[in-house]
């Protein structure tokens, strides 16, 4: 059996609508049509984002060397040929550079699907823009991934642990 994974009432209800069967269901390879989208953006803009997503923190900006970096690349080319198109990273995590060479990897090897055909999150740390500010920041992590632009920028945790902004 697959993985099974908890979703929100309106995504759920997204997934439900792309694939009855399937749509929560990990354990195949869905195709990259089958991964359902979600519109964003003013009422009636054509702009669509994936409603399921690959984060590529926690688990991997604790871990370090070669062989972690390799394992990260390793699982986001499995989870881009699985069929998902939206890749969520932050500058926190220190694999930017690591999710930026597996996304060329992936675009070289499906010529076929433009970086326009990806989605690709970006986040800063909330007191971690340093010199030049949030936008100096994005532009770091562009750097680093070798994108051009994000389809969305985050602030990541933007409150401190005690709740105050």
């Amino acid at each position: 059996t697959g993985l099974r994974i908890a979703l929100a009432p309106s995504l759920l209800v997204a997934l439900a609508a792309a694939s009855t069967d399937q749509a929560c269901d990990m354990s195949g390879t869905p195709a990259a049509s089958a991964m359902p989208t979600l519109p964003i953006g003013p009422s009636g803009a054509q702009q669509r984002m994936p409603a399921l997503g690959f984060g590529v923190g926690t688990a991997w900006f604790r871990a370090q060397g070669a062989a972690a970096e390799q394992a990260l690349e390793d699982s986001i080319l499995a989870a881009l040929d699985a069929g998902f198109r939206h890749i969520d990273d932050a500058e926190m995590y220190g694999n930017e550079c690591v999710t930026g060479r597996a996304i060329a990897k992936w675009l070289a090897r499906n010529p076929g699907t433009l970086r326009k055909d990806l989605f690709i999150t970006g986040k800063v740390l909330r007191g971690a823009a340093g010199e030049g500010g949030v936008v100096a920041a994005c532009r770091r992590s562009l750097a680093n991934m070798g994108l051009e632009y994000f389809d969305l920028y985050l602030l990541h945790g933007p409150c401190e642990h005690d709740g105050r902004p």
